[in-house]
Formats: C-alpha cells, sequence, structure tokens
C-alpha cells in the first residue's frame, strides 16, 4: 500500500528550466492527474498508481510540449504498451507473492475403470464399476540465506517498474548551467 501525498502548499515558486514542471500543471489546475484515463484493472489500483507519479515525479519537468501532446502520448504509453504488460503483475502481487519460493507444482488426477456391472458417474452418461481422484502439490523453498540476498539484490515493485518506464515523460534535468549566466 502506498502512501498518500498531498503536496498541498501556496505560493509555489517554480524553477522550470525547460518546460513546465508538473506541481506546476496540477497546482495551476491545468490539468488533474487523477483525469488522466487509463485502464489500470480496478480503480483501487489507479489510485495508487496516480499517487506513485506525483510522489516520484511532482517536481520534475514534462518532457514533451504542448502539455495536451504529452498528456495524450503519457495516456496512449499507459493504455497501450505498459498496463497490459502490468495489470497481470499487480493481480499477481495482489495475491501474494512468497520470494523464498521457487517452485510450485500443482496437479490433479482421475483414474476410473470400467466393468461390469457398471454405475452411473454422472448425468451425462458416464458410467464407471472403479474410479479414484487424488490432487497433489510439491512447493520447495529456496535456501533462506540465498533466497533473501537474491530478493535484495534483485526484487523490485511491480510499481516501479512501472515509474521506470514513465521515466521519458519527464526531463532528467535538475539544474543547467548556462555560459556567462
Amino acid at each position: 500500500m502506498l502512501n498518500s501525498f498531498n503536496p498541498c502548499v501556496t505560493n509555489e515558486d517554480y524553477h522550470a528550466f525547460f518546460s513546465i514542471q508538473l506541481c506546476e500543471l496540477v497546482n495551476d489546475g491545468v490539468f488533474k492527474l487523477e483525469d488522466l484515463e487509463f485502464n489500470a484493472g480496478n480503480d483501487k489500483r489507479k489510485k495508487e498508481i496516480v499517487e506513485a507519479i506525483k510522489g516520484r515525479f511532482w517536481w520534475r519537468e514534462i518532457s514533451i510540449t504542448p502539455i495536451k501532446r504529452w498528456k495524450w502520448q503519457l495516456e496512449a504509453k499507459l493504455n497501450n504498451e505498459l498496463m497490459p504488460k502490468y495489470i497481470p503483475l499487480f493481480e499477481l502481487v495482489e495475491q501474494g507473492i512468497d520470494p523464498l519460493q521457487i517452485e510450485n507444482e500443482y496437479g490433479k488426477d482421475r483414474r476410473i475403470f470400467s466393468e461390469y456391472p457398471e454405475t452411473l458417474l454422472s448425468g451425462n452418461s458416464d458410467y464407471i464399476s472403479n474410479g479414484s481422484d487424488s490432487e497433489y502439490e510439491h512447493i520447495k523453498q529456496g535456501a533462506i540465506t540465498s533466497e533473501i540476498i537474491k530478493y535484495g539484490e534483485k526484487y523490485q515493485h511491480v510499481m516501479s517498474l512501472l515509474l521506470d518506464d514513465l521515466e521519458l515523460f519527464f526531463s532528467g534535468l535538475y539544474a543547467t548551467n548556462i555560459n556567462g549566466l
């Protein structure tokens, strides 16, 4: 669960170098991030994504002008490329992932033998004289120490991966140096 981000500040002093900062667009009422049109799978997840965008990019400049083109391309990227890739990953995380589990095999088996006299198995004319059902699940846990080290070195939350893919919509420059100024 992400923490709610509330950037309510009055009398902002913006210092954009090349375009305009996201916080300026929102605070000046140009648009609301909540009004971005993209399918996140559900409303709760969409709110979390919007809060994460605010949290990472609030003071960053947008990378494309005019603003409507930036917003259109951001929505297109989210809808056509990113959310189809990340919605299933978000769903997996929401179901609960065990980072120490390295393998999980599940199976079912039904063995039916037909000899005389037969018994009706179901209403679709299946007859059996003898049968058995079985289910199994084999879970392998990794070595705890090595799996924890791998988890710490390699794991990135799905939200972080999504925000990394949105970096191209924001300028990476925080300052500039112009000779003579």
